[in-house]
């Protein structure tokens, strides 16, 4: 009786240890350098000048290029979202005269709308099974703000003016868009599930909505509004306006992350002419280029306690992890990440 206790003690501590070494392991993976950790994987979207000077929608997976379009016809990546194994891109083709609204999944491509007037995927939500679209579609006319589910438009506005959705998110069986429309003048604009919210503008009420996320049931927007004769960039809680800016230079909100509370917000102010790419944590402001050419943040995705950030500076797609730039590739820009877990 004694020796088997013995060999269960043994056993149990065995499996302990097995236990300890396996949980160090995953810590340590987890604080890897960003292109060497295998746990995480950080995708952006952009586009790229191919040869012959046509643009091709490209997508990079840790740093690797990995083409979405081939540039004929031309094609741009405006944004994505990672779904399990699946990986989800939106964007347009060009097609004849038109550009085309499209979606492509792990690169395979199906097209939102039949290219008969101009058409523009500027976002993309998965839940499951189901993948939300927003953007615009032309009527002839007027551009029309829209959301597709799975491929079947809603229409958001009535296109007597021009209408856009710049970025959605759903939470539940709730669906918000952020955008603007353009009556006398243009004015920022959040659906939910079909229906305007009333968003604060202190000024002139000239602006526009980029970005949108849920925390906590709380409701954050990002964009620009037009005071003293610029435009300024800002965010919303709730509808309540913060400025991220003095307004001595012009400067915009591209994209929004809430995470624990914390607002991180992606984005340009001008500085002597010049645009330079900036990060704004709670409204603290982080130049991440130093405004020798002009640049831009155009999104931002939090994970664990690291910021990944992609624009551009001049000519050249880049990510910023923390701060610390990496080059995606030359003679493009991108404009989306997303970072998951593997």
């Amino acid at each position: 009786m004694k020796t088997l206790n013995i060999i269960n003690k043994q056993i149990i501590l065995v499996w302990l240890l097995l236990l300890v070494f396996s949980c160090s392991k995953d810590d340590s993976e987890d604080k890897n350098p960003l292109f060497g950790a295998h746990k995480t994987a950080v995708y952006a979207v952009g586009a790229i000048l191919k040869p012959g000077d046509v643009i091709g929608a490209t997508l990079w997976k840790n740093g690797e290029e990995l083409p979405i379009t081939s540039g004929i016809p031309e094609a741009e990546a405006n944004a994505l979202f990672v779904e399990g194994k699946d990986v989800y891109v939106v964007g347009f083709e060009n097609s004849g005269a038109n550009k085309m609204a499209v979606v492509w999944k792990n690169g395979i491509g199906t097209p939102l709308t039949d290219g008969n007037y101009n058409a523009i995927a500027t976002s993309v939500f998965v839940v499951g099974s189901t993948v939300y679209a927003g953007g615009f579609e032309s009527n002839g006319t007027k551009n029309v703000a829209k959301i597709w589910k799975n491929g079947v438009e809603i229409v958001l506005s009535d296109g007597n003016n021009d209408a856009y959705v710049n970025a959605l998110v759903v939470e539940g069986d709730d669906v918000y868009a952020a955008g603007y429309f353009v009556a006398v003048k243009s004015q920022a604009t959040l659906w939910k599930n079909g229906i305007e919210l009333t968003l604060e503008n202190s000024e002139t009420g000239i602006s526009q909505v980029n970005s949108v996320y849920i925390e906590n049931n709380a409701v954050y927007a990002g964009g620009i509004e037009f005071v003293g004769g610029k435009f300024i960039a800002k965010t919303w809680k709730n509808g309540v306006e913060t400025f991220l800016t003095n307004g001595d230079e012009v400067s915009k909100v591209n994209q929004i992350f809430v995470k624990d509370g914390k607002l991180y917000a992606a984005g340009r102010e001008y500085r002597d002419g010049k645009g330079v790419a900036m990060v704004w944590e709670n409204g603290a402001a982080t130049a991440l280029t130093d405004g020798s050419i002009s640049s831009e943040a155009n999104a931002v995705f939090v994970f664990n306690k690291d910021v990944y950030v992609v624009g551009s500076e001049g000519p050249i797609a880049k990510l910023w992890k923390n701060g610390e730039p990496t080059i995606l590739s030359n003679n493009a820009f991108a404009t989306g990440v997303f970072v998951v877990r593997e």
